[in-house]
């Protein structure tokens, strides 16, 4: 694999590593205050499809 194309890879598997921590952050949020706010309003506003959140 040349030099550029292993970077890119690196690259994009930080990116999809970093999105995925970013959605596991949201979805504890949720769960933290679902209980306090209601589910659909906490995805609106953090951008999360309601359809990910499994309570």
């Amino acid at each position: 694999m040349a030099a550029g194309t292993e970077q890119q890879a690196a690259g994009s598997a930080e990116a999809v590593a970093r999105r995925r921590a970013e959605m596991k952050a949201k979805l504890a949020f949720i769960s933290a205050h679902g209980s306090t706010y209601s589910i659909r309003l906490l995805c609106a506003v953090l951008g999360v499809a309601r359809s990910w959140f499994h309570d």
